[in-house]
């Protein structure tokens, strides 16, 4: 049905005073109106129905609205209040003096706190350009108790596009924990104490961090005391002087967030994060005093990464693996073996984990919180094995679940708080087995 208002005798006398006629109003209305139905989509000329689509969408918004309120305003909204409350007050400018006070002068804390565990703090120094350009001095201590410090040093000369340089450090620490051998160790760990001294030659090459090679040689001192004679067989605590030979590789296809341009200061550009990065290395050591052990080992942690929501909504995929083989008659010094632990299946507290090969698989999801900060969602499954995985099983994996918080752009050492839990293997009723809280600085990714 279509109504048309004319107008005809106004058009007539409009013409007749010069003055051009408006067009007529048409209304165009819907031919055919349900009898009786009067709601506003039968007139906007959509169908008044929800689909099965429509309805799933509100599947996961229902499931994750508790993290959703959980991440919204119990950390995105305070965290941005601080950012802005420091921003306004210029604290990040006062700490950026306080941490770097002249040009070649750089420090920040360290610290590493497994609540329940232990706990350490101390600081890292950077000198820079020290007698010499490109001669670079790094040094990092912690204490945690008089039964627990750690010192380390590095010095390091830039010649051309390679860095010669040595590093050395020592710590000792009363409380380590040992659980046994292989992939049925028990819950239960024997604390024991440990001191290692150790110094290395080295020289390396880092291309814009795409590509890392470093060797060295050096030597490595263990101390171990006793340790419980429930296991069987026993760890072989005691001495080990260890001349050893390292290779470390690194291969990573994405940008790093500080470059350098060949005629300019560094500057910070947009991280890529999809993208890969293979992490190697391989060992070997004998011991000075025994031939016979002599052994060599391998890892390699290979990450994939995928930018699945720009911008930085990142989802990863880690493997990691180590093997260690004996080349005497004598076993590999069981700390030299492989392990998981804290950072390497993070439900479950350092050492927890101890045989020769070792395997873990991590799915990671992080996403920004706020400016300086990602969430992180952790799953893993890993154990250990025997000698080239030779006893290798699925239902002897166990898993980690772990949620975290980790700071990143401010041009400092990230720091990264995680809470985790790990549970019994695949082949034992579920539950949960053990859980870590971490606080510390780290390397990051």
């Amino acid at each position: 049905m279509v109504v048309c208002f004319c107008g005809t005798a106004h058009a007539q006398s409009s013409e007749t005073q010069g003055v051009v006629p408006q067009p007529p109003i048409v209304v165009d209305l819907p031919v055919d109106l349900p009898s009786g139905d009067s709601s506003a989509s039968t007139y906007r000329g959509r169908t008044n129905y929800t689909t099965a689509g429509d309805a799933l969408v509100w599947v996961p918004r229902v499931i994750f609205a508790p993290w959703y309120v959980v991440t919204e305003y119990g950390i995105r909204i305070p965290f941005y209040a601080l950012t802005a409350w420091l921003d306004r007050h210029y604290v990040f400018a006062a700490l950026s003096d306080v941490l770097h006070p002249v040009p070649d002068i750089q420090w920040s804390p360290a610290f590493t706190i497994d609540l329940g565990v232990f706990a350490a703090g101390g600081a890292a120094v950077t000198l820079s350009n020290v007698l010499a350009h490109g001669h670079t001095i790094n040094v990092s201590a912690e204490v945690g108790g008089p039964a627990a410090w750690f010192l380390s040093a590095r010095d390091t000369w830039r010649v051309g596009p390679l860095h010669l340089g040595a590093r050395g450090g020592m710590f000792t620490r009363s409380d380590r924990l040992f659980f046994g051998f292989g992939p049925n160790s028990g819950s239960e760990g024997v604390n024991f104490k440990q001191t290692r001294f150790e110094g290395f030659a080295f020289a390396n090459i880092d291309v814009q961090n795409h590509f890392y090679l470093e060797v060295a040689e050096g030597f490595r001192v263990d101390q171990t005391s006793p340790i419980g004679s429930q296991f069987t067989p026993q760890p072989g605590y005691g001495e080990n002087d260890l001349a050893m030979a390292q290779a470390d590789v690194r291969l990573d296809s994405r940008h790093s967030s500080a470059h350098t341009t060949p005629n300019g200061p560094p500057h910070l550009i947009h991280d890529q994060n999809t993208g890969a990065r293979l992490v190697g290395n391989v060992t070997y050591g004998r011991d000075v005093r025994d031939s016979e052990q002599t052994f060599v080992s391998a890892t390699a942690d290979v990450e994939v990464a995928v930018d699945v929501s720009p911008p930085d909504r990142v989802l990863s995929l880690r493997g990691y693996l180590m093997d260690a083989v004996p080349l005497g008659s004598e076993p590999v010094p069981f700390l030299e073996q492989a392990m998981l632990g804290w950072r390497n299946h993070y439900g479950f507290v350092w050492g927890r984990f101890r045989d020769e090969a070792a395997v873990m698989l991590e799915l990671r999801y992080r996403y920004p919180v706020a400016y300086f900060v990602d969430m992180h969602l952790i799953a893993s499954v890993g154990n250990v094995f025997a000698r080239d995985f030779s006893d290798f099983n699925v239902k002897k994996l166990t898993s980690s679940f772990g949620i975290g918080l980790r700071t990143r752009e401010t041009g400092m050492t990230p720091i990264e708080l995680v809470v985790a839990l790990g549970s019994t293997r695949f082949d034992e009723q579920f539950g949960i087995q053990s859980g870590r809280v971490y606080l510390s600085v780290t390397e990051g990714l």
